[in-house]
């Protein structure tokens, strides 16, 4: 997974199936919004974010209008297209939630409508990034099953789990992952099953009814994930971004 991570971004970084020529509209709605907003009640932050917003949108406009699809755009200038749409998106929602920008309601829904028209070339993963994730999943459940059933099992808490107990962590579980799907908010299915079953062990006998030892050990893990997947996943994309 820390390998696709590190190839996707630089080599898949826009949908390359997807037809140029349906995002000319869109973006020239977002250039008449844009232009519409008055930079001088802002904040100079703010200025700065407009224009630079602004001077995103005229260069994908002329970058889009050369090709009619994103497989016809040259693949070292796929990344700064990606990059100038998550970054234009970036500065227009926050630009949107000051009221000194003096935006409408109509020209918001314009402008929220035809950036997600946009982000569809962005928000995408090949077809096969989700076969080898779900496959990298499946085996490694295979595998590691026995341990991960022992530790969920037995060694979170002082008792076996109880199927009254499964249950409720495991509903809590699916209800947590498929809000934060829906929403698009990053969750780890471990984290948010373990958190479960401990949460039911607390409130059958109260926290003394949970293992210390394997509690400590869950909390460091996950206080190490973040920032031991960001040096792996950032030194393997600058190491593909110069291969590829």
């Amino acid at each position: 997974m820390l390998i696709l991570i590190g190839i996707v971004p630089g080599y898949f970084a826009l949908n390359a199936s997807y037809d140029a020529t349906k995002l000319a509209e869109p973006i020239a709605r977002i250039e008449t919004v844009i232009a519409s907003i008055d930079p001088n009640p802002l904040s100079e932050t703010d200025r700065l974010k407009l224009k630079d917003a602004g001077e995103m949108s005229n260069r994908l406009h002329a970058t889009m209008a050369t090709i009619h699809t994103i497989s016809d755009l040259p693949k070292d200038q796929r990344f700064q297209v990606r990059k100038d749409i998550l970054m234009m998106n970036r500065h227009l929602d926050d630009l949107l939630k000051k009221e000194e920008a003096r935006v409408s309601k109509s020209d918001k829904k314009v402008l929220q409508d035809n950036l997600k028209s946009l982000r569809k070339i962005t928000d995408y993963s090949p077809g096969w990034v989700i076969v080898m994730i779900s496959l990298s999943l499946g085996l490694g459940t295979m595998i590691g099953w026995k341990r991960i059933v022992k530790t969920i099992g037995e060694k979170i808490g002082k008792e076996h789990l109880t199927y009254a107990q499964g249950a409720s962590a495991e509903f809590v579980a699916a209800t947590t992952i498929g809000m934060a799907s829906y929403y698009g908010l990053p969750v780890s299915t471990t984290h948010v099953l373990s958190s479960g079953i401990a949460g039911s062990m607390v409130a059958s006998k109260g926290v003394k009814n949970l293992q210390p030892d394997t509690v400590r050990n869950i909390i460091i893990a996950w206080c190490l994930t973040v920032p031991v997947v960001v040096i792996l996943s950032g030194s393997l994309f600058l190491i593909f971004r110069s291969i590829f």
